[in-house]
């Protein structure tokens, strides 16, 4: 939500304008002709695009790009006014475009991929197609292997943007339940994972691809410590990452992320080079100081550890990530 408005402050987010198009268009509509459903639709903008979580800009409007809301309902009133109301918000939103021809220039320009992911859905049909699991609006509780066999990005996905209205709750029940996070067990589980993941790439898997003279491996190895190293610091400030393409957007905003985005900003344009490798003989109990990308990415390792540290999950500073998985995982119960 404070990312969303951030955004709106400035006046250039998609999403200040379908605010208003909710206000001055939805809003009246819904009171007059649904009036005995008014306190059953919520309204707002919520899932993919980079419209939802405030990201959008020149580039990302070259596609499923334009104004729009969501109208969430149960599936009872789905099959009393679903249709109704969808044949109404389609009128409403053809007269808002013809009316601010700056928006876009016909309705023909919407994508079938923004018509998709905006006007009447049905708050269960919703969730699970963002997720691809049923949340029981009544009991809005995911179990512990939805929450660690389900892609992250999906609950990014579920909870971001913005609810403009939403009386009867259900629609909000269900974001709110995913908004608690992940359970602890989960939790430990995807941190140990991820620790795993970037000690096993750049901390021993880097070494003995550049000894073997493989470059596209040791880049590899390169690429993953990234987003392990982004996972990381996500889990550790209990926020869901987005989708890959706007997960370092999202990681810059994190707290503490400062040193860390230096880092890997550096570290993503470094290239492995076999010239530090030429008088260098494997050992895998040895790191390579002569290699500077390797040495980037133990600085990473190192701020990592001091967050783990800081956060009352492990008792020293090693950097060796991998050392710390044991003792994360000795929590999960």
């Amino acid at each position: 939500m404070d990312r969303i408005t951030q955004t709106m402050d400035s006046g250039d987010s998609i999403i200040e304008q379908d605010r208003r198009f909710y206000e001055k268009q939805i809003a009246p509509m819904i009171h007059t002709d649904f009036t005995a459903y008014e306190k059953r639709i919520a309204v707002g903008v919520v899932g993919e695009g980079s419209d939802c979580f405030g990201y959008d800009d020149e580039i990302s409007r070259d596609h499923d790009f334009g104004i729009g809301v969501c109208l969430w309902i149960t599936d009872d009133d789905a099959q009393c006014i679903g249709e109704q109301l969808q044949k109404r918000y389609q009128e409403m939103l053809f007269e808002w475009i013809h009316k601010n021809p700056e928006i876009l220039n016909s309705p023909e320009i919407l994508s079938k991929y923004l018509v998709q992911r905006r006007g009447v859905m049905t708050i269960r049909k919703f969730y699970e197609t963002i997720l691809g699991f049923r949340i029981d609006p009544a009991n809005p509780t995911v179990n512990n292997a939805a929450w660690f066999y389900t892609d992250e990005w999906k609950f990014a996905a579920a909870t971001n943007g913005i609810v403009f209205c939403d009386e009867l709750g259900q629609f909000s029940s269900i974001r709110n339940a995913i908004l608690q996070y992940y359970t602890e067990k989960v939790w430990r589980m995807r941190l140990t994972n991820e620790l795993h993941e970037f000690s096993a790439a750049m901390q021993a898997n880097y070494a003995r691809c550049m000894a073997r003279g493989d470059l596209i491996a040791s880049n590899f190895c390169k690429t993953r410590s990234i987003d392990a190293a982004m996972n990381i610091l996500f889990l550790l400030r209990r926020s869901f990452a987005p989708y890959y393409k706007w997960k370092f957007r999202a990681f810059r905003e994190l707290d503490g992320s400062e040193e860390l985005v230096l880092l890997l900003e550096e570290a993503v344009v470094m290239q492995p080079d076999l010239n530090h490798w030429k008088d260098y003989t494997y050992d895998p109990r040895r790191i390579n100081t002569s290699d500077p990308l390797l040495m980037q990415f133990e600085q990473i390792a190192e701020i990592l550890a001091d967050c783990l540290y800081a956060c009352g999950l492990i008792n020293n500073h090693e950097q060796y990530l991998e050392a710390h998985c044991t003792s994360i995982a000795s929590g999960i119960k």
